[in-house]
């Protein structure tokens, strides 16, 4: 598109590179969305395990009973897995959605996590 003004000015626009930014392809996939789903699955067992069903006891104090070193070092493995697994699904989203839809840079595994465990701490 051509348009002139007075003198030798002309502005031309390039609907091309608008038309290229508009038409490509979803940067979030089907798979990151089931594994978000399922993140948030794993979630929702956590909690489950974890908050109290009555007033004197959780569902995991179950397998605390049972055998408190396996109680212990199994919570422990839940709640870093837990972490990890959000980290990774914070460096996913913001490295293909974020940093491409609001031009942002990306980031890397160790601010996905310091991102994850912030958001962690201020839901306490």
């Amino acid at each position: 598109m051509d348009i002139r003004f007075s003198g030798n000015r002309r502005i031309f626009f390039s609907f091309n590179i608008l038309s290229q930014k508009m038409m490509r392809e979803s940067v979030l996939k089907k798979s990151f969305c089931v594994l978000l789903f399922f993140y948030l699955l794993y979630a929702a067992i956590m909690q489950f395990l974890f908050n109290p069903q009555s007033s004197k006891s959780v569902p995991w104090d179950l397998v605390y009973n049972w055998n408190w070193v396996v109680g212990v070092l199994g919570g422990l493995a839940l709640a870093m897995l837990f972490i990890f697994f959000g980290a990774a699904l914070c460096k996913s989203f913001w490295n293909n959605f974020l940093a491409d839809v609001i031009q942002l840079r990306t980031i890397n595994y160790d601010e996905a996590l310091s991102i994850t465990l912030v958001i962690l701490i201020l839901t306490l």
